[in-house]
């Protein structure tokens, strides 16, 4: 989970998203760096006999990092989880297949809590008309109005904007927490 943010089981108590998807800029080698600490964030116990506790060890030097050396860029304006139907579209058809494959890697669920996306080459997304999202809500039993189609259609700019701002040897991470 990205430093300073509040955990996800009390974020949903307070609005109605229960996934947030933000993306970030940085280079190959601070997200290096970023990512051998979040491996090495872990959990201890100190003190004696009845009065253990739990210390998480390795979370400062993680979240000072995290937060000198990544840019956040945007955040997608509707819930996180709008991006796993880009997914399922492109399940569907290939047309609409994102150009990394590289969704949900474990070592992004070290960074996020949710995982996300690498994205390296700055590929965009082909984006399907409305017809063709609501055919793929209506498939799936799901609701297909107007908002539910524009949250998709946001989803898939917000993609797209995250994968224009690759240049060379950056790296733009979209993070779901």
């Amino acid at each position: 989970m990205p430093p300073g943010h509040v955990p996800i089981y009390l974020f949903v108590r307070r609005i109605s998203m229960s996934c947030i998807a933000t993306s970030y800029i940085t280079n190959e080698a601070d997200y290096a760096v970023v990512l051998a600490l979040a491996k090495r964030i872990h959990k201890e116990q100190k003190g004696w006999w009845i009065f253990k506790k739990n210390v998480e060890i390795g979370r400062t030097e993680f979240e000072s990092a995290f937060n000198s050396k990544f840019n956040e860029l945007t955040t997608l304006n509707y819930s996180g989880y709008t991006m796993l139907e880009i997914e399922g579209i492109a399940q569907n058809d290939k047309h609409y297949a994102i150009p990394e494959n590289n969704n949900s890697s474990k070592d992004l669920e070290l960074i996020f809590g949710y995982g996300g996306y690498i994205l390296r080459n700055g590929k965009m997304i082909t984006v399907p008309s409305d017809d063709y999202i609501a055919e793929h809500l209506r498939g799936k039993g799901q609701d297909y109005r107007a908002d539910a189609i524009g949250a998709v259609r946001s989803a898939y700019e917000f993609y797209n904007k995250a994968a224009g701002a690759v240049k060379n040897g950056s790296v733009v991470l979209i993070g779901l927490y």
